[in-house]
Parts: structure tokens; sequence; C-alpha cells
């Protein structure tokens, strides 16, 4: 009986955790979103999805890649513009004037992830330290 009891009981903790965790990565996801409301975009899907529902949707009923999608967005909302896949906001900035503001004079930057792979696919610099492959603009193209 004393096992049975500790099962349940340790049970028990197993969901007050997952709920608690939920709860509270709901409320981060609350937060991004108030964060980012200011920024027109497309409506979110799902609040926990954002766009990817209807990225899917596009990709399996008209074929259309992602790109095409965002650059629809990017006529129809202007420039910049978000959107969410799961709870990654995407800014895009499709001005060359903004994105000069926000990635050199701004120190905005971009993330690290991505472009780090980008840059050397084997272990080197591939496409040299340009624009497109870049991480740390402001240290390369500041000008005071």
């Amino acid at each position: 009986m004393n096992l049975l009891a500790f099962l349940l009981n340790l049970a028990g903790l197993f969901v007050f955790a997952g709920v608690l965790l939920l709860i509270s990565f709901s409320l981060y996801l609350w937060y991004l979103h108030k964060k980012y409301d200011h920024i027109p975009g497309p409506p979110r899907d799902n609040f926990y999805l954002g766009n990817l529902p209807y990225l899917s949707r596009r990709r399996t009923k008209d074929g259309c890649v992602y790109t095409e999608v965002v650059q629809e967005w990017s006529q129809y909302y202007g420039s910049p513009f978000v959107f969410w896949v799961l709870h990654h906001p995407t800014v895009v900035a499709n001005d060359p004037n903004l994105a000069k503001q926000v990635c050199v004079q701004l120190r905005a930057g971009k993330p690290k992830g991505p472009y780090s792979v980008f840059a050397a696919p084997y272990g080197q610099r591939v496409f040299g330290r340009g624009l497109v492959s870049e991480v740390e603009l402001h240290a390369l193209f500041y000008i005071p």
C-alpha cells in the first residue's frame, strides 16, 4: 500500500510540474506576442504554432514555397512586418535603408546560429565577409 501511495504522489508531482511548465511557457509566449504586436503582420492561426499552419496549408494546397508566401506578405503588409513560426518571431525588413538602420546603426545584428552555418558550411568561410554571411555587421560597415 505504501508503494502505491508513493507512486500516486510521484505521478501527481509530474502532472503538477507539467501543468506548471505549460503555464510558464504560455505566459512567456504571451509576453513575446505583446512585445511584437505593434509591428504589422498576418494574423496568427494558432497561439502556440503561430503562422506555421497557414504556411503548411499553402504548401500542400497551392504548392507555394516559404519564400513566395513571405513575398506576398511583404507586398500586403509593407516593410517591416512580423510573422511567427512556433514561438520564434521573424521580423522582415525589405527596405534597404531600414535594414541598414537596424543592422548597422542600432547594432541589432542577425542571429548567429543560421548565419554561422551558412557562412562556413564546411568549416571554412565560403562566401567571404559580406552582407549576407556576416553576423556582426556593425564592426565591418559602420561609418560614424
